[in-house]
């Protein structure tokens, strides 16, 4: 009597092989944008923390409510002034919240320490803009709506660089003086002015 053994052979081992690194990649594509959207509403929900923080700073110092048709600047709003270390510490509770998760280092923020007083958001409440690009200039225009902070760490280099001719347009999370925070699409060489 002889005893036949059963095992695979090498041509199956591999087709094997093949079809599970082919599943592999497949379901690696589809979880992609689905990585993407979850870093885009965990910035979103970093950029609501930071506006309710906002609420609570403005509140606390006596900030005045915006009105359309009166330009205002930060300190009569009541904001902070940005990398203000009472805000960030006391307000927000630490750095972390000021990161972006889609943000993969780069610029100044390569080489600073985990408690710096720095943003990955970009903070456009500068008064040192001539005239048109002032906050309190779109504050006077916008009212509540004007942009307090934003994010573009969503696109890639190349949409960020203005001077690359072939990108167009650029994706934007906004957070709004009153705490709403919007998504837009934006020509990339617009500044929040233009928003």
């Amino acid at each position: 009597m002889s005893r036949r053994r059963s095992a695979f052979t090498l041509i199956e081992l591999l087709i094997v092989l093949a079809i599970i690194g082919l599943l592999a990649a497949l379901l690696f594509a589809a979880f992609g944008p689905a990585r993407r959207f979850a870093r885009e509403r965990s910035c979103a929900s970093n950029l609501r923390q930071i506006g309710i923080a906002f609420a609570m700073y403005r509140a606390d110092y006596d900030g005045a409510e915006a009105v359309v048709g009166q330009p205002m600047t930060p300190e009569q709003l009541g904001l902070p002034l940005v990398g203000s270390e009472l805000f960030r510490d006391k307000y927000v509770g630490g750095r972390g919240i000021l990161v972006c998760p889609d943000f993969h280092g780069g610029g100044i923020f390569r080489d600073m320490p985990l408690d710096s007083l720095y943003s990955t958001y970009i903070w456009s409440m500068s008064e040192e803009m001539p005239r048109p690009y002032r906050f309190s200039t779109r504050v006077g225009k916008q009212g509540n709506g004007a942009v307090v902070l934003y994010c573009e760490s969503h696109n890639s280099a190349e949409a960020v660089d203005r001077l690359a001719a072939r990108w167009q347009t650029k994706k934007e999370l906004l957070l709004h003086l009153n705490g709403q925070i919007t998504t837009k699409i934006v020509p990339t060489d617009s500044f929040p002015q233009d928003w």
